[in-house]
């Protein structure tokens, strides 16, 4: 696990009860007057796309990760 600094903005912020913690959604603008830290997981394909299914209460859902890379 890595600590990484941005400049984002944070647009939301809460509690999880399913992760237990503190969520946020951070902006896609930066902004040299914020700093929003944030930790960061090396993770593979398929646990990815498990995050994501847990995230959306979903039971399977199909993620092409070399197409998000691609797409950036």
């Amino acid at each position: 696990m890595q600590v990484d600094e941005r400049v984002y903005d944070i647009i939301k912020e809460e509690r999880s009860k399913r992760w237990k913690g503190g969520v946020a959604i951070i902006g896609h603008e930066p902004d040299r007057e914020i700093k929003t830290y944030a930790r960061k997981y090396l993770i593979i394909d398929e646990q990815l796309g498990e995050v994501v299914e847990q995230g959306n209460n979903a039971d399977a859902l199909y993620i092409n990760v070399q197409d998000i890379m691609d797409k950036g």
